[in-house]
């Protein structure tokens, strides 16, 4: 594996990029699924940006926590009143 830039690395084999991004909880590695350096690049800013919405602290709850929380709720809704209609 060759490391390109910053949190970026491609393997010599395939030619596949793959990103290695440290959080505060945990490292995350994943394929970007292509061989075009172009696209990897912002492939990466695009998975950072994610990351950094991220919030570790909510990371684990259940299901019924998950339910609670307002967003859900409007979505939950907003699929009810379109099962209603078809």
């Amino acid at each position: 594996m060759q490391k390109v830039a910053e949190c970026l690395y491609r393997y010599s084999s395939n030619g596949v990029y793959y990103v290695r991004i440290k959080t505060t909880s945990k490292e995350i590695r994943r394929s970007l699924r292509t061989t075009d350096p172009v696209l990897a690049k912002r492939n990466l800013r695009v998975l950072k940006e994610e990351q950094a919405h991220v919030d570790p602290a909510r990371g684990r709850c259940s299901l019924a926590e998950l339910c609670k929380r307002p967003v859900v709720l409007m979505r939950l809704n907003h699929l009810r009143a379109d099962a209603k209609v078809g």
